[in-house]
């Protein structure tokens, strides 16, 4: 009587052991029958895939059919719980398909990962950049800087395929049914009612050389699926099929390789959301469980006689710990008495199979243990085990047996994982697996392409950047960033770009006078293109009043401490100096060039000449407050060498750094902001530009403006340069286009109410959030920026960031895909950003 297994005393594993060897334990695949050993297809419980109504979708088991969806897994844990009851009740709602005579499995196998899409999507890109060079929009010197990163990026993944897999958790349901219409039917409802709505899930069916990947993967892990592409439909059973299995009493050999066979025997009294995780998730295991309706007659009689016994327990009352664990069970029971009765639940018969390798099987128990969970070993019923966790409807393993609710099925959730691979994207990191990110991909979760970088200093923020610009800059990508410390110089260099320093003339300068076009809302955009019809470029209206709203905002900016009837002067001259030049709101501007424009000469001559004939005291007093301050941009004035001068700047390389290291190092925050706006007004005509480009070359040539350390252009007094990012977040999407704010200092963004409301609104229009480490006390700040945006950032995902190491950050692409994710390059981007040599 003493007990050896998870409900087995010794005496019964005797009789286990007389059992055990009287069964086939060996199998063999091969067509010449070795002496002691038995066909493989004699325990391989299906014949292969079945064709119906012209595809390949079902699994042939000879009486009845299987059809198979796979599962994307999500981020489920990082959700908040209103979230992931959401999915709970959405996958519920797909379990409740499941009929009377059917039944289904849930399955996780692991398999290699292929990178082969990603290598074709890399050799696409680089053929573009090819054409583009052709057309004279990338120099030889900017192409063969880019052919590295490509080369390094598809050798990379093609080691990955042959020679270094990455093996993932993949995850399937298996429903089964005799009538292959009914089983149709309740495939594609599953399949409805899972994808369909906010709850994120993303599923699909199997067909045709799927399946038998599938299927390969459920006695193999390490395995080429591209083996399959060469194969008849008739080979498929041959190449799915293990070459041979021996079973002992305690262990199962499958192609030499030892496993051990478990069955949950005991669950945890309560439960959360994804309780299933805690199995699912085991490294170096399979897992299968098995779950079949039970009819609700015979439901409601096997819970009422099971209160009875509770009840009856509870009467002779015993162990405080038995009395609770039978309270627990009779409330719990009573519960779903009610849930049967009352809201059309339905009960599963439901056994949990985890075939795990041989080497990991005591950290495994430990794991299980340690949640609440209980197995039994199968000594002596290894054959009964595989047979129980094979793809089929048979579970000869009925001791276990758990019923179950199908939401307590749904909570299980097993369907988790940090896994983020978009399929035209590139590699930038990892997190359990490699993460590959399509930054503009569009569908009903990603509207826009802009992100948002934040770190504290020497979190790892500006290696980040770097890398993510170096991985754009090759895929058909101009790029301008806004450097105020002279970081992105060795990048620029290595790329074939050009560095401009924005505090000196040196190359070339950009005319605040000079009108360029505004990027326009949606509706605009949609009027202007309609009108466009098949000409090449789209037609330029006037913007002169535009631009003199502008040179207001410029004006309030660089004259400091001017009063404000001198101000209301000097817009008056603007006009009148604009006249001058024989600009007016009626002048065809597309037939200017820069050399026609007004420059801060013509207006301090203008002033002057005023000067001479101003008799009105007022008049004059403002005119020469006016001498006093444009002197100081117009020729000996000691800011003449930024704006004095006609649009020279020329930024026809893909990859442009605007350095403003001069003037930050001498704290001309005012110019250093004026500047940005005028570098703005410049990036607006360039994107303006880029969307006539792609009209014009049939080429969806992306755009990129990146502004590092944002928060050092922020001024409260006039945030204008915030206006400028707001409004650029909001419309850049529409240009093919992507802006990055990268910034340490949270609290720049949480200044006045004015201040928050345009920080929400670049917050709000951004798909994409990186967020590096921050101090505790920082945490709050940004809470509060991000309470409206994204599902807000929950304890868990607080926590992780204040934790997170260097170069770690947690990755926002949308409400549901979420991750902590370590940024990593690889070696030929590092030497492009020079961190290596």
């Amino acid at each position: 009587y003493l007990p050896v297994d998870e409900g087995l005393r010794l005496y019964g594993s005797l009789g286990l052991l007389f059992r055990f060897a009287a069964l086939k334990k060996k199998y063999i695949k091969s067509e010449e029958k070795k002496r002691g050993y038995a066909f493989m297809k004699e325990i391989i419980p299906f014949y292969g895939v079945k064709m119906d109504m012209g595809e390949y979708k079902f699994i042939d088991f000879g009486e009845y059919y299987g059809s198979v969806i796979q599962i994307e897994p999500l981020e489920f844990g990082l959700l908040e719980e209103e979230k992931q009851d959401m999915i709970i009740h959405t996958f519920s709602k797909g379990l409740r398909r499941i009929a009377q005579n059917q039944s289904a499995s849930v399955v996780k196998v692991r398999k290699p990962m292929k990178f082969d899409k990603f290598m074709e999507y890399d050799d696409k890109k680089y053929a573009i950049l090819n054409q583009l060079h052709a057309d004279g929009q990338f120099t030889k010197d900017e192409l063969d800087a880019r052919a590295p990163i490509f080369e390094e990026r598809v050798m990379t993944l093609d080691k990955a395929n042959r020679d270094e897999p990455v093996l993932q958790d993949q995850f399937y349901m298996v429903i089964y049914g005799t009538d292959k219409q009914a089983l149709e039917e309740t495939t594609i409802g599953i399949v409805t009612d899972i994808t369909t709505g906010q709850a994120g899930i993303h599923a699909r069916r199997l067909f045709d050389k799927d399946i038998a990947v599938f299927l390969k993967a459920n006695y193999e892990e390490n395995f080429n699926e591209r083996e399959v592409d060469g194969l008849s439909h008739a080979g498929f059973m041959d190449w799915v099929m293990p070459k041979k299995i021996e079973f002992k009493t305690a262990r199962t050999i499958i192609d030499g390789k030892g496993y051990r066979q478990f069955v949950l025997t005991k669950y945890p009294l309560q439960v959360g959301n994804a309780w299933g995780y805690t199995f699912f998730s085991l490294t170096n295991a399979k897992v299968v469980m098995n779950f079949k309706p039970v009819p609700k007659e015979k439901a409601e009689k096997i819970i009422d006689r099971s209160i009875m016994e509770k009840k009856s327990r509870l009467s002779r009352g015993g162990k405080s710990s038995r009395v609770i664990e039978d309270q627990t069970h009779l409330e719990t029971l009573q519960g779903l008495m009610n849930e049967l009765k009352n809201n059309n639940e339905q009960l599963f018969d439901v056994n949990t199979h985890i075939m795990v390798k041989e080497v990991a099987r005591k950290e495994v128990k430990a794991i299980l243990r340690q949640n609440g969970y209980r197995v039994a070993e199968m000594f002596g019923r290894q054959v009964d085990a595989f047979i129980s966790s094979n793809i089929s409807r048979l579970d000869n393993i009925r001791d276990f047996t758990r019923g179950m609710p199908t939401t307590t099925i749904a909570a299980s959730f097993p369907f988790i994982s940090s896994i983020m691979q978009d399929e035209r994207g590139f590699y930038i990191g990892d997190n359990d697996y490699p993460v590959f990110i399509d930054f503009f991909r569009r569908d009903s979760e990603r509207v826009n392409s802009n992100m948002m970088i934040i770190g504290k200093s020497g979190s790892g923020k500006s290696y980040a950047t770097k890398v993510l610009l170096a991985n754009l800059a090759a895929d058909k990508t101009k790029m301008f960033i806004l450097d105020p410390e002279e970081e992105y110089v060795p990048l620029a260099y290595n790329l074939g770009g050009k560095v401009i320093d924005v505090g000196s003339n040196k190359s070339g300068i950009i005319n605040p006078f000079h009108i360029m076009t505004d990027l326009e809302d949606d509706s605009s955009l949609e009027q202007k293109e309609a009108k466009m019809g098949k000409a090449n470029k789209v037609e330029k209206t006037n913007t002169l009043p535009i631009h003199l709203q502008f040179l207001e905002q410029f004006f309030q900016v660089v004259l400091e401490g001017i009063d404000s009837d001198a101000f209301e002067t000097l817009n008056t001259l603007i006009v009148e100096v604009y006249r001058t030049k024989n600009i007016d709101s009626t002048t065809d501007l597309s037939k200017l060039k820069s050399t026609d424009y007004p420059i801060f000469e013509d207006l301090y001559a203008l002033i002057n000449e005023k000067l001479k004939t101003e008799k009105d005291p007022y008049f004059k007093r403002n005119l020469q407050a006016l001498q006093i301050y444009i002197q100081k941009f117009s020729t000996g004035g000691r800011n003449s060498n930024l704006w004095n001068g006609y649009t020279s700047i020329e930024t026809d390389e893909n990859f442009v750094s605007f350095n403003f290291r001069t003037l930050f190092s001498n704290r001309n925050y005012r110019l250093a902001n004026a500047q940005m706006l005028l570098i703005f007004k410049y990036l607006n005509n360039e994107i303006i530009n880029n969307r006539e480009f792609n009209l014009r070359f049939g080429i969806n040539r992306q755009i990129v403006v990146a502004v590092d350390e944002a928060h050092m252009f922020i001024d409260p007094k006039f945030p204008v340069a915030l206006d400028f990012m707001a409004e650029m977040a909001k419309r850049i999407r529409k240009y093919e286009g992507m802006q990055i704010i990268i910034t340490q200092n949270i609290k720049d963004f949480l200044g006045s109410a004015d201040i928050q409301r345009k920080s929400s609104a670049i917050i709000n229009a951004s798909q994409f959030s990186m967020i590096f480490q921050l101090a505790p006390n920082d945490i709050n700040d940004l809470i509060e920026l991000y309470k409206n945006s994204s599902g807000g950032i929950n304890k868990d995902e607080q926590d992780g960031i204040v934790t997170a190491g260097r170069g770690v950050c947690f990755l926002i692409s949308g409400p549901l895909s979420r991750t902590f994710l370590h940024i990593h390059a690889l070696p030929t981007v590092q030497y492009m950003i020079g961190e290596k040599k």
